[in-house]
């Protein structure tokens, strides 16, 4: 029996280079378990369906380590849970108020559930054991993963834009919240990453919530 943390990091181990391998593989895995669904070629072909071959290769690559280790069961990560951190709720919340640009609920809404799921990818990267910060670094590798997780371009610019609009804010508050010098170079090398190029018909999404 294994958690889902504990499988992808065999898994990451086992690789000669992982690259964004257990990413998708992480994703797979969630699913079945959402679904309950053990990890098998029948669940692999429903899941793959439509995806880039970019994509089902690692999948399959995964696959094939999993019934290497026996198949073993799968449980969910005894901290898995979309909550996010008090810290990082309050700094959402005081954007938000402050915020004056958002016009609506709705796009407070939006903008809340956009930064929520960032928080919650980074939270993720350090229960896995890797470094995630609110920095450029952090905020580019999660890029890769929103598109690893199937997100068109479009979708992935609009994540960008709301964690690059929290950064400026935070930014412009660095006094008021005592940020370190290296915390606001972290902060202003988000500003400089570049939205991905987008069809002239974008296809729209819905923010997770």
């Amino acid at each position: 029996m294994l958690t889902v943390t504990e499988l992808i990091a065999a898994f990451e181990d086992w690789l000669p280079r992982p690259g964004n391998y257990p990413r998708i593989a992480r994703r797979y895995v969630d699913y079945c378990l959402e679904h309950r669904l053990r990890p098998d070629r029948d669940t692999l072909a429903i899941y793959s369906a439509g995806k880039p071959g970019n994509l089902v290769s690692p999948l399959r690559k995964f696959l094939l380590f999993y019934q290497m280790q026996g198949q073993p069961e799968l449980i969910p990560d005894p901290n898995a849970s979309k909550a996010v951190a008090p810290v990082a709720l309050n700094l959402i919340n005081k954007y938000i108020e402050e915020a004056t640009h958002l016009q609506g609920t709705n796009s407070k809404v939006n903008y809340i559930k956009s930064l929520k799921a960032f928080f919650r990818y980074l939270q993720r990267e350090q229960a896995a054991g890797r470094k995630a910060l609110f920095s450029g670094e952090s905020v580019s590798r999660y890029m890769v993963f929103l598109q690893d997780s199937g997100k068109s371009a479009y979708t992935v610019n609009l994540y960008l834009s709301t964690v690059k609009q929290l950064a400026d804010w935070v930014i412009r508050n660095r006094d008021a919240l005592k940020l370190k010098d290296e915390n606001v170079a972290d902060l202003q090398a988000i500003q400089q990453l570049r939205s991905l190029p987008v069809p002239r018909k974008p296809k729209q999404e819905l923010v997770e919530a």
